[in-house]
Order: structure tokens, then C-alpha cells, then sequence
């Protein structure tokens, strides 16, 4: 059964507004929080203050989400570094280690879960308006901004375009994901006039798509455009005029925000809202069977519980380790990350090939390259080659043994070798040798976790908004 768009708003909006029990237990545990650290921080530094930050505060939160900010204000006297680890040190004492995650921004912050809720405390400088000494510093003027600039009308707009880009996963922008953030969303809603109108400047725009939402830059539009012309997307801070809110989403978040923005119009489903994926591992097994993919995963024991710091480093070991497979002759075809950021991270490939079975053919200078004597002095007598350097169709070549008879080969090549692993941490080289690798459909059971089952699925089928129905 097909829908129109404001069936489907209306359908989605009921499911994600917030009802008075849970704005009731979310009061309830945020009065508690503020009130004790308020309690503990009169000893500590009189003249800070706690406040409610974030979506819960701005009112554009959604059901179900157990997700809340509280930021502790210290004078501008306070160091960073004491700053944080002052906080730290008062969250754990107040709510228990044990209850406590670190995390990591600018300076370091703690989650705390309480009551099923997970509270990130945060600390800030008490600033005026544009006298910023950290980025966290901005967001009690973000926080001022949305709840003077939007209506309640405007706030279920913002809320709509949030579950949007988390159904389709572009939404956050932490290293993970390098999408669009809280505070985006609710600027574009303000600046485009809503959820839809939103979707239709996504669906049809080209780079750069420049906004200023608080008109910082009014008079000065041609400086504005001389700051944004190399961003695929430009929306100025309103609280400040240097920051562009959507430095962090990546090319990708926004071509696929855009085809989904498409879609969305043009047959609009609250399946863009609640992708599925629920695989079991015989049917993702099926899958690349069937399919005949080359799929390849590497676990490695997590190496820090700071999810930023676990991400980016694991980025950065999925592309040397890209590389490396290029350099030795396996083709890439597509890399991913996944983690449940607390007791694993998968590396999965899908290659061209994961073993060489043949000769391969490597590729020289065109005729008459001043290039040519040095290739086929190279290749004359090569260990590797089969067939001497030869002549063919405007170019030099050779047939050379593969530099290995399959990727783990590879891969055990790179773990062991000391300027491949150069600039890791003691504890990711730590990771790195309890790691073990999997092959084929055997992928699946490179963790036992459903969470990367769906990664898995997804992988495959990135998308299912896009699949067509019956």
C-alpha cells in the first residue's frame, strides 16, 4: 500500500514525539543529576553552574531515545586540563565508576548511565557570546538560538528530519558515522522552512550549498561565498561566523542524503524512517554463497573504551591496510568498520579475489618510454617472473608469480612488519596480535553479536529504502 507524504509525516511524527511519561522520567533524572552535581560542585568551585544542554533541552528529541547532555560551567580561570579531570573526578565519585564511561571531544567528558538514561557530562567555559575557549563553549548559545528561533511546529519539523537521517545513517557527526549533527538538522529545518522543504533543496542541489542562518554574513555575501566555495556544504554557526557547522559530513552522508531525499518525494514510506535488517547468519552465509563474494574480515580486540579515539584509529588501520592489499595485488572493492565499542572491531573487505591461482600480468611503459630498458632490466631475471619482458599493443609487459598466494598471507605480512604497524600505540599493536582473520562466508562468525549481523546485511544491501517493493 503506497502513502502520500503527509500521511506518512503524520504517522512517523505520532511514533517519535516524546509522550508525558517519558518527558516525566527524563525530568525526573535530569533534576537528580543537576541537583547533585550543583551539591557537590559548591565545595569544589562556588561560582560554577549545571545546566540541561542538548536535544532534551531544545525539545527536539525523540521517543525512545535514552540520550541527554548536562554541561558544567567553570570560570574562565580553571585550565583545561584540571577543568576535565576536576569533573571526572566528581562524576565518578558522585555516581560510581562504575556507572561511568569516559569519552572524548575537545577535553574529556563522562556518560553516565542512570535509570536506563545515558547522561553525558560535559565541561564548558562561562563565556560571553563569541569569546569561545573551547568548541563545548558554543552550546549554550546553540541551545538559546533554537529556542528563540523555533517554534514547536518547527522543533516536530526538526524532529521528523532527525529520524530521517538516522534511518537512512547519516545522522551524527562523530568520526563514526561523519554525517549531520543535532544542531544541523535543526538549522536546516529553521532555514529551509521545514522537513520537507529540507528534502527538497537535498534532493536537487549542487555543491556548495551555502546557508547562514543567523545572518552573520548579511552585506557580506561575497566573503561568505569566497569561505565556503570549497565545501560541498556550508551552514554558519549563528553564535559564530568562523565555524561552519557542516565541516564534519562527509561526501558520502550528503550524496546519500540527497538520493534518499529524492526518494523519499517521489514515493514517500516510513520505511526511510525504520530500515530493517535481520539477517540471520545461514541467510548472509546464502548470500555471499550465491553471490560469489570475496569477503574478508579481520577481529582485533578493542584497545581503548574511548569510542572517538577507537574509531579514528581503526579508520586509519582499515586504510593502510587497504593499501597494503593494493600494493600487493589484491583489489579492493570495498572496506568497512564495525564495533560495538567495547569488545570488538572488524575490519571486513570485499576483494576481487582473497587467493591467487594464476600468473599475473604487470603492466610496463609505452614504446619508445626512455623508461623501457630499466623495466626490462628489472623483470629480465626477476625472482617473480614467468614470462620475460614483452611487447604488446603499444606497451611493454611481463608475467610475474603474485606477490602472495592469498590475503591472510598478506595480512600476516603486514601485522609482522614493523613500517607497516609504525605510529600505532603500544595497546593497538597489543589488539593487533590477539587479532584473527576470516574468509568467505565465514565472515559471519568473526563476531558473535546481532548488532554486526546487521552491519553484514547492510554491507550487502546498504539501503533497504532503496530496494524496490513487491
Amino acid at each position: 500500500m503506497s502513502y502520500g507524504l503527509q500521511e506518512v509525516i503524520q504517522e512517523v511524527l505520532r511514533r517519535i514525539k516524546p509522550n508525558v511519561e517519558e518527558r516525566n522520567h527524563m525530568d525526573n533524572v535530569l533534576s537528580k543529576v543537576v541537583s547533585k552535581l550543583q551539591e557537590e560542585f559548591k565545595n569544589i568551585e562556588p561560582e560554577a553552574d549545571v545546566l540541561i544542554e542538548g536535544s532534551v533541552a531544545k525539545d527536539t528529541w525523540l521517543s525512545g531515545e535514552t540520550d541527554a547532555d548536562v554541561f558544567v560551567r567553570f570560570p574562565v580561570k580553571w585550565k583545561k586540563d584540571d577543568m576535565g579531570r576536576t569533573l571526572i573526578d566528581c562524576v565518578k565519585r558522585v555516581f560510581g565508576s562504575e556507572n561511568c564511561r569516559l569519552r572524548f571531544a575537545e577535553h574529556p567528558y563522562v556518560t553516565v548511565r542512570i535509570e536506563g538514561i545515558n547522561v553525558d557530562i560535559v565541561p564548558c567555559y562561562r563565556v560571553n557570546r563569541g569569546e569561545y575557549r573551547s568548541a563545548t563553549d558554543r552550546t549554550v548559545f546553540h541551545t538559546e538560538f533554537v529556542r528563540e528561533k523555533l517554534s514547536q511546529e518547527m522543533r516536530d519539523e526538526a524532529r521528523l528530519l532527525k529520524k530521517f537521517f538516522k534511518g537512512i545513517g547519516v545522522y551524527g557527526a562523530e568520526i563514526k558515522t561523519r554525517g549531520f549533527s543535532g544542531f544541523l538538522v535543526e538549522l536546516l529545518v529553521y532555514s529551509l522552512g521545514g522537513f520537507k522543504e529540507t528534502l527538497e533543496k537535498l534532493s536537487s542541489f549542487k555543491p556548495p550549498l551555502i546557508l547562514d542562518p543567523g545572518d552573520l554574513y548579511k552585506g557580506r555575501e561575497e566573503e561568505l561565498y569566497r569561505r565556503a566555495r570549497d565545501s560541498l556544504i556550508c551552514v554558519i554557526d549563528p553564535v559564530d561566523e568562523l565555524r561552519n557547522v557542516a565541516a564534519a559530513v562527509s561526501g558520502e552522508s550528503l550524496s546519500i542524503a540527497q538520493y534518499a531525499s529524492y526518494l523519499m518525494l517521489k514515493k514517500p514510506s516510513v520505511k526511510f524512517f525504520y530500515p530493517t535488517h535481520k539477517a540471520s547468519k545461514e541467510e548472509i552465509r546464502g548470500i555471499v554463497r550465491s553471490r560469489g563474494l570475496n569477503m574478508f574480515a579481520i577481529t582485533i580486540p578493542a584497545w581503548t573504551d574511548i569510542p572517538d579515539i577507537l574509531w579514528g584509529q581503526a579508520y586509519r588501520l582499515l586504510s593502510r591496510i587497504s593499501i597494503f592489499l593494493e600494493e600487493n595485488e589484491f583489489r579492493v572493492l570495498m572496506d568497512k568498520v564495525w564495533s560495538d565499542e567495547e569488545k570488538n572491531v572488524v575490519l571486513l573487505f570485499i576483494l576481487e579475489e582473497v587467493e591467487k591461482r594464476a600468473a599475473v600480468l604487470h603492466m610496463g611503459p609505452p614504446y619508445f618510454s626512455s623508461n623501457v630498458p630499466i623495466f626490462i632490466e628489472t623483470y629480465l631475471n626477476n625472482e617473480r617472473t614467468l614470462v620475460q619482458p614483452f611487447p604488446r599493443n603499444g606497451r611493454w609487459w611481463t608475467i610475474l608469480k603474485p606477490k602472495a598466494k592469498d590475503v591472510s598471507e598478506v595480512i600476516s605480512k603486514a601485522f609482522s612488519s614493523k613500517e607497516f604497524l609504525k605510529g600505532f600505540s603500544e595497546n593497538v599493536l597489543k589488539a593487533i596480535s590477539e587479532s584473527k582473520m576470516y574468509c568467505g562466508e565465514d565472515v559471519v562468525e568473526a563476531v558473535d553479536n546481532t548488532g554486526y549481523l546487521s552491519f553484514l546485511e547492510k554491507c550487502i544491501h546498504p539501503f533497504s529504502w532503496m530496494l524496490r517493493e513487491d
